[in-house]
């Protein structure tokens, strides 16, 4: 399916808001830890209810951490001016060149599932997105949760419910 430039732009948005983080923090080893358990099935049901139109989740912002914050109030704004109506006589803006980064080559190095799960929400077929999507999940906790999972939060409630 080929999406319109502004949806190429919102999509590649929220790719680069969960991209940009990692819990540099946490230690992993090869052994799920309860913790990570415990918050992956926390973020599954969260995701599970964001892709439900029928629930209303709670936005995952503000979070208490005023840096954190300040990214995703950067990254709702963005958001906000992408989905401005545009003047269809208006020229379009230049494209900018070269390819975006993937997502193994920035903070997902350290969970290559996570990354892997990511480029494959772009492969499925539209039916199947939904379940891929929340299948980040499982992706994280098999990395003992070395990604930051509130700008996974933020990013996919982003992309599926908006900025506000």
């Amino acid at each position: 399916m080929d999406y319109p430039p502004r949806m190429r732009r919102v999509v590649g948005l929220l790719v680069l808001v969960a991209v940009v983080g990692c819990d540099k923090e946490k230690a992993g080893g090869s052994v799920i830890s309860p913790e990570c358990k415990q918050k992956a099935s926390e973020l599954r049901a969260y995701l599970t209810a964001v892709f439900d139109p029928a629930q209303k989740p709670a936005p995952p912002w503000p979070t208490g951490d005023a840096m954190l914050d300040k990214e995703f109030d950067a990254a709702r704004a963005k958001v906000r001016a992408l989905m401005k109506p545009v003047d269809p006589a208006a020229p379009m803006p230049k494209l900018t060149p070269g390819l975006p980064e993937r997502p193994e080559a920035g903070h997902f190095a350290e969970c290559p599932a996570a990354a892997a799960q990511f480029r494959e929400v772009a492969e499925v077929a539209p039916a199947e997105r939904t379940k891929s999507m929340i299948a980040i999940a499982d992706a994280v906790e098999s990395c003992n949760c070395k990604v930051s999972i509130p700008r996974i939060k933020a990013a996919l409630y982003l992309g599926q419910r908006g900025p506000d």
